[in-house]
């Protein structure tokens, strides 16, 4: 009976593992048996570990068979090898055949067992021995043996033969977990965006310890799908190996080891889902991993996704009937179907974006789904101007049926184009916005020192009959140091109407009968006898008016407000249109300058425009002469002309100044002066030398003739 040290050894058993992990380790000490072993990785420390085993073989028909096993110094079994328990580290594959065995010895450092062949022939027999809680001291050498003897014996109790090898079943080494991912899936946005798979691979058995901690970490836009992915969820490997979900916080997710492997070192794997926001970035989709582990393991970033997107193709029905118009609401767009580059799947998802100034006329998600055939709204965002949808049917095209819409005021006219994004990508027009209303004015030129002034006429007429069918308000604003100074006339259709106003300084509204308005033609709104009062410190080269009320605003009907899209607190009350009903310029003392060839002159630095430009004739300098006097500070109603005596008399203060076209003698004030020029008529327009007209009211003239400028100092 072979003593060499006391060992005591078990092993957990798979068979159909083992038969794949057999290792080269053959030895043939005698034809009576084959032996065959497995090498294990094992760490260096002191914890109980699975060694590999050794298979004995082959076996020469005897009466009985035993074999002696024992272990290296420094390596011991965990618990003692009792008799009852001796099948827990060596077996047969016959249970029959098992049931047989008998300890002759076992005291913790090595054991003896006898096989009778009683219940059957060894021929047909394997024997397998197994090392499993095994603890291995620091002192112990790497290479870690195990000596085997077997002994036959035949019926006359003799030995017949006898066989030893000693096998390579443990060779120590560190605790490593490398990580490993399978190809990035491409993904769009949208909820339940599947990732690659991402697995945790153990060198040793044991090398991941129960309490250990995995966290992966998304990047921004990009969040866990908690419909998927939840609180309790668990990963097992094929030996006991178990990680549970025990944190989802949006972008990060904690993996806690909750079993460790036995027997054999093991691995785990998870497929990430993820949803997946409208803005996230396209590319490469790199999830953090870090681990909070006793065993090596370095921390590591991999591409599991990339956000990619499709092309679509879109087919229009031009079958809406809405004239949809600037600050509206209620209107469908033409019905479309979107077709993709490939079939949608089950949660691809879709962006619609509508142009500034147009809005998605929903709030109940539901009732978008309702005109809207493959997907589910997600909802809407971009101050409802955008809409996220989820295919929620395997199909090859996605219907849509006069989707509904508001406008605001400040909608630009023309078409309305639509984008589409996320994980399909294409624009196309899906409806056209015109004029309800064209709207002009006079704008005569005021002096921004008067008290009061004078503007131009506004004139607002229908782009199509029953444009202003029911409207009742018209609402005029002026800019900053412009007050309305009284009630103006309004006419409908060129009859003067009753009307009701309500002046608050710069804005006032005007109240009409709805019932003033024409069903059956195209009605005119001319709004005459503006006057305003103005600032004295008012710098505006232009007076513009801004017009609303429901004349031009649909958003202010009580309805509009219905979809709680913001739309009657923001844009009721705005204004749809705007005209120049006036132009200032600057009284008493400015300076002017202008260029010859160019429309545009400045006075005290504010810039205006003249129907004529400046020329050169004689080496005399001719400009028209309202911009001249707009230059000298005097304003429209004291620039007269007598178109039959062809003469232009201008006044300011006490002085009055007259010219003739094609007379060189100037009047002031009655008294004759020559010029050595006369004035002339260009194209309706009267032209006269400037010097000596701005000389006559006291203004200095200056030319500087490299720049070809002239310059009015008053």
């Amino acid at each position: 009976m072979l003593k060499k040290r006391s060992k005591a050894i078990s092993m957990l058993v798979c068979m159909a593992f083992l038969f794949t992990m057999i290792m080269p380790g053959l030895a043939f000490a005698s034809s009576a048996v084959d032996f065959s072993y497995s090498t294990a990785t094992v760490a260096d420390n002191e914890d109980p570990q699975n060694l590999g085993f050794v298979k004995i073989d082959d076996i020469d028909e005897v009466e009985a068979v035993y074999v002696e096993l024992a272990l290296p110094a420094d390596v011991d079994w965990e618990t003692p090898i009792a008799d009852g328990t001796i099948d827990t580290y060596i077996t047969t594959n016959d249970a029959a055949v098992t049931a047989t065995a008998d300890l002759i010895t076992g005291d913790g450092d090595e054991y003896v067992v006898c096989f009778d062949t009683s219940a059957a022939t060894f021929s047909t027999l394997y024997i397998k021995l197994k090392f499993s809680d095994i603890v291995i001291d620091d002192d112990a050498a790497d290479d870690i043996y195990a000596s085997v003897t077997v002994r036959g014996v035949d019926e006359d109790g003799n030995q017949a033969w006898k066989t030893s090898e000693d096998c390579l079943i443990g060779q120590k080494g560190e605790s490593e977990i490398t990580v490993s991912a399978k190809s990035a899936k491409t993904i769009a946005v949208g909820a339940g965006q599947e990732m690659a798979k991402v697995t945790f691979t153990e060198n040793v058995e044991g090398a991941f310890a129960v309490g250990d901690e995995i966290v992966m970490t998304l990047p921004s836009d990009i969040k866990w799908d908690t419909n998927v992915l939840t609180v309790g969820d668990t990963f097992s490997g094929n030996y006991g190996l178990e990680a549970t979900v025990t944190v989802i916080d949006g972008d990060e997710l904690t993996l806690e080891i909750t079993d460790a492997s036995d027997t054999f070192e093991d691995k785990f794997s998870i497929t990430g889902t993820v949803k997946v926001y409208p803005g996230a970035d396209d590319g490469d989709v790199e999830v953090s991993i870090e681990g909070n582990v006793d065993a090596d393991f370095d921390d590591t970033s991999l591409v599991l996704a990339v956000i990619g997107e499709n092309d679509v193709t879109i087919d229009v029905d031009d079958d809406s009937d809405d004239v949809i118009l600037p600050a509206s609401y209620d209107k469908a767009l033409d019905s479309f179907t979107i077709e993709g580059s490939a079939d949608f799947a089950i949660g691809d998802t879709i962006t619609l974006s509508l142009p500034d100034g147009v809005k998605w006329y929903y709030d109940d998600e539901a009732d978008f789904d309702a005109d809207a055939d493959g997907v589910t709204c997600l909802g809407f965002y971009s101050d409802n101007e955008s809409v996220w949808l989820e295919v929620d049917a395997a199909t090859d095209t996605l219907e849509f049926d006069n989707l509904l819409i508001a406008t605001t005021n400040a909608v630009e006219i023309g078409d309305i184009t639509m984008d589409i994004g996320e994980d399909y990508n294409g624009s196309f027009v899906i409806g056209t916005i015109v004029d309800s209303a064209e709207v002009s004015a006079d704008a005569p030129v005021i002096t921004t020192g008067e008290v009061t002034a004078d503007a131009g006429d506004i004139t607002i007429v229908e782009t199509s009959k029953k444009r202003f069918n029911g409207a009742t308000t018209i609402v005029l604003s002026a800019p900053n140091g412009v007050d309305f100074a009284e009630n103006p006339t309004v006419s409908i259709n060129g009859d003067e109407v009753d009307a009701d106003f309500d002046i608050d300084d710069e804005e006032i509204t005007i109240t009409v009968d709805a019932d003033e308005f024409a069903s059956s033609k195209v009605d005119t709104v001319v709004i005459s006898d503006i006057t305003y009062d103005l600032d004295s410190r008012l710098n505006k080269s232009e007076i513009t008016v801004k017009i609303g009320g429901n004349l031009v605003n649909y958003l202010t009907d009580a309805d509009a407000g219905s979809a709680d899209i913001g739309i009657e607190d923001d844009y009721a009350a705005k204004s749809v249109y705007s005209v120049v009903n006036a132009t200032t310029q600057v009284a008493g003392n400015a300076d002017s300058l202008f260029t010859i060839g160019s429309t545009t002159y400045t006075i005290n630095g504010v810039e205006y425009t003249m129907d004529v430009a400046p020329y050169i004739s004689g080496d005399r300098t001719f400009m028209p002469i309202r911009y001249v006097a707009y230059a000298l500070g005097i304003n429209d109603a004291n620039i007269l002309w007598d178109g039959a005596n062809q003469t232009v008399t201008l006044m300011k203060g006490d002085k009055v100044v007259q010219l003739k076209v094609g007379s060189t003698t100037l009047l002031i004030n009655g008294a004759a002066v020559t010029m050595d020029v006369a004035p002339v008529n260009v194209n309706g327009r009267v032209c006269l030398p400037i010097r000596f007209v701005a000389q006559a009211f006291g203004a200095e003239v200056g030319w500087d003739g490299a720049t070809q400028q002239v310059t009015i100092e008053m």
